[in-house]
C-alpha cells in the first residue's frame, strides 16, 4: 500500500505537516494576482523615445531572464514533487518546493508588472497602421504575446492547484484531501499543465525572438495541410482508384465531362504555385536569409500577410466545389462563376508581393553585390508571371464552358 492510499490515521509523519501546510496555504487561487487584463493597444506611438526604450528593455528582460527563470522553477518544482523522491526524503523535497514557490511568486510578480506596463491600453487592435517604427512594441506582436502569456498563466494556476492536491494526497498536510485519488493518477495530472506551461514559455520566447516575416508563420501550418486536400481531390477525380478495400468506403467521384476534366487539370498548377509561394516565404526560403528582426511594416500589414492564406483557402475550395457541381451538369454553374473566383485570385497576391518587395527583400544581408536580393526579386517576377499564365489558361477554358453540352 502506498503512503497516499493509507487511512488517515496511518498517514505520513506529522513532523512534515507544517511544510505541506505552508505550501498549500501559500497558494490561494482566490487571492493570487492575475495577469493584467487590460488590452495591448495604447497609442504607444505617443510615448517618448526613452519610454519606448524602457518598454523594449522590459520585453528583453522577459525574453532573456523572466521566462527562462520560470521554466527552470517549474521544472524544479515538478521534480521535487515526484512521489518517489518526496517519500524518500520528505523534508528535503518539501523545503525545495517551498523555496521554489517563493521564487515563482517573485518571478510572476515581475511578469505581471511587465505585462501591465507593456501591454496596456484600451480595446485591443492587432491592425494598427501607425506603429511601423515601434519594433517589438507593434500592437500585432503585443496582442499575440499577451495571449500566449495568459495561456501560460492559466497553466501555472493549474500546476499549483494540482501540486497542492498531490501534497495533500501523499499525507504531508494536516488537512485531509477533499478528493481521494491514487498518487500516480494525480502525478500524471500534474505533468500535463507542467508540459503545457513549458511549451507556452518556449513559444513566448520564440515569439519575442522572431522576425516580422516569421512571427505569424505558425498560423500557416493548417494552410499547408489544407492545400494537400484539394490537390488530392482533383487528382483522384481525374484518375479515380478502383481499389475499394474498405467496404464502407464511398466510390471516388470521377470527372466525366470533358470541359470539367480540362478545368481540373488547369486548376492543379494554380494550387501548386500558391503552395510554392508560401513555401518560399517560410523555412525553405526567405527565413533562411537572416533577415533583421524588425521591418518597417506596421501591424496592419503584418496581419494582412499572415491572414492572406485564409482567403486563398476559400477560393480554392470554391474552385473544387464548382467543378464538382459542373460535373453533375448543374445548370447554375456558368462561366462567370469560375471567372469570379479567378478574378479574386488575381488580387490576392498584390499585397503580399508588395510587402515582400518593399519591406523584406531589401533587408536581406548581401555581401556579394546584392546577388541574393536580385535572386528573390527575379523569383517573384517569374513566379507572378507563371501564376498569371496559369490563371489565364484556366479562364480561357472557363469562358467556353457550356453548361449544357
Amino acid at each position: 500500500m502506498s503512503e497516499s492510499d493509507r487511512p488517515p490515521d496511518e498517514r505520513s509523519d506529522q513532523r512534515y505537516w507544517h511544510l505541506g501546510d505552508a505550501f498549500v496555504k501559500k497558494y490561494d487561487p482566490t487571492t493570487n494576482g492575475e495577469l493584467d487584463q487590460t488590452s495591448a493597444g495604447e497609442l504607444v506611438s505617443a510615448l517618448s523615445a526613452s519610454e519606448v526604450e524602457s518598454q523594449q528593455d522590459l520585453l528583453n528582460e522577459l525574453q532573456s531572464r523572466l521566462l527562462p527563470a520560470l521554466q527552470y522553477q517549474i521544472t524544479v518544482l515538478s521534480l521535487s514533487l515526484d512521489p518517489s523522491r518526496i517519500q524518500k526524503d520528505p523534508a528535503k523535497n518539501l523545503n525545495i518546493a517551498l523555496k521554489v514557490q517563493l521564487e515563482l511568486d517573485y518571478t510572476l510578480d515581475q511578469l505581471r508588472s511587465a505585462v501591465a506596463t507593456v501591454c496596456r491600453g484600451p480595446a485591443i487592435t492587432t491592425n494598427r497602421s501607425d506603429d511601423h517604427h515601434l519594433k517589438s512594441l507593434k500592437s500585432y506582436r503585443l496582442h499575440h504575446l499577451k495571449t500566449k502569456l495568459l495561456s501560460l498563466y492559466q497553466r501555472l494556476c493549474d500546476t499549483f492547484v494540482l501540486a497542492s492536491e498531490l501534497i495533500q494526497q501523499m499525507g504531508f498536510t494536516s488537512e485531509l484531501p477533499k478528493n481521494l485519488h491514487q498518487t500516480d493518477v494525480l502525478r500524471k495530472c500534474l505533468d500535463e499543465p507542467v508540459h503545457i506551461a513549458s511549451a507556452c514559455i518556449k513559444t513566448s520566447i520564440d515569439w519575442l525572438n522572431a522576425s516580422d516575416l516569421h512571427i505569424g508563420q505558425d498560423s500557416w501550418e493548417p494552410f499547408f495541410s489544407f492545400l494537400e486536400d484539394p490537390l488530392k481531390d482533383l487528382i483522384s477525380r481525374l484518375n479515380p482508384s478502383t481499389d475499394l478495400t474498405d467496404e464502407n468506403q464511398e466510390p471516388t467521384i470521377k470527372y466525366v465531362r470533358e470541359p470539367v476534366i480540362q478545368l481540373a487539370k488547369l486548376a492543379l498548377p494554380i494550387i501548386k504555385l500558391i503552395r510554392i509561394f508560401y513555401n518560399k516565404l517560410s523555412e525553405g526560403g526567405l527565413n533562411r536569409e537572416r533577415l533583421p528582426r524588425y521591418t518597417e511594416m506596421c501591424s496592419n500589414q503584418i496581419e494582412s500577410l499572415f491572414k492572406s492564406p485564409d482567403r486563398l483557402c476559400i477560393d480554392i475550395r470554391d474552385i473544387v466545389g464548382l467543378l464538382d457541381l459542373a460535373n453533375l451538369n448543374r445548370a447554375g454553374v456558368l462561366p462567370m462563376a469560375f471567372l469570379d473566383v479567378t478574378n479574386r485570385l488575381k488580387t490576392r497576391f498584390e499585397s503580399p508581393m508588395f510587402l515582400l518587395l518593399l519591406y523584406c527583400i531589401p533587408l536581406i544581408p548581401d555581401n556579394d553585390g546584392l546577388v541574393i536580393q536580385h535572386y528573390y526579386k527575379d523569383w517573384c517576377i517569374t513566379w507572378n508571371n507563371q501564376l498569371n499564365l496559369a490563371i489565364h489558361n484556366f479562364e480561357c477554358v472557363a469562358k467556353t464552358f457550356d453548361v449544357n453540352p
